[in-house]
């Protein structure tokens, strides 16, 4: 299976990607790489280069959104002006519940977008969660 690397570890000089266990965003990794396997076996396929991409891929955009974990990678169903597979959604929560959380990109953006621009992407987005967390605590103090 190919790896994900390439993105620093914060407190280290040695370059270790999410799916090393002490990276801080491991456990999304995990859950969105269990995802993108289970598609990958439901169309008779093994884990490739284009699976480490759409996992890399789908990380920042979980970040982006808000998630706090994945607990599905589905494609889209074809209806309409959607094609099978057209679309990769991210879900957390349950899938039959219309409350559920979910984000989507477009399959091909996933597959093909490049592992280090996907982690300097999920590196950008927990800077500005960090950052956003950081306002936040400085207003409680300011009160």
């Amino acid at each position: 299976m190919p790896r994900v690397t390439a993105s620093a570890q914060p407190h280290s000089s040695e370059v270790i990607g999410p799916d090393h266990p002490e990276h801080p965003e491991h456990r999304l990794y995990e859950q969105i790489a269990r995802g993108v396997h289970q598609l990958d076996a439901e169309v008779g396929r093994a884990p490739d280069e284009a699976s480490a991409r759409m996992i890399a891929r789908l990380m920042p955009l979980a970040r982006e959104k808000g998630f706090r974990r994945v607990d599905h990678v589905v494609l889209s169903r074809h209806i309409g002006l959607v094609e099978q597979g057209e679309n990769v959604f991210l879900v957390q929560g349950r899938l039959e519940d219309p409350g559920h959380k979910r984000a989507f990109i477009t399959t091909q953006e996933a597959v093909e977008t490049p592992v280090a621009d996907s982690l300097a992407r999920l590196d950008a987005a927990n800077a500005r969660r960090r950052n956003r967390r950081k306002r936040s605590h400085d207003e409680q103090d300011d009160d």
